[in-house]
């Protein structure tokens, strides 16, 4: 899931609808900061991998031309 500004908050507003209590709210908001957490590491894994075989690609281009 792409987490923008207005993905974050509308995921937070459902959370405070149908929270009765604080507790749970907290709850609901520390798991959906761990979802974030998660999905935006596993995000930032894949793009260093394509940028390191984007990297390995260019030299050996590099390396094939001289």
């Amino acid at each position: 899931m792409k987490w923008t500004k207005e993905v974050v908050q509308q995921e937070i507003d459902k959370i405070y609808e149908n929270g009765k209590y604080m507790s749970v709210v907290a709850e609901a908001l520390a798991a959906l900061c761990e979802t974030i957490q998660a999905d935006m590491a596993a995000e930032i894994a894949d793009l260093t991998e394509m940028l390191s075989v984007s990297d390995k690609a260019v030299a050996e281009t590099i390396l094939a031309n001289q």
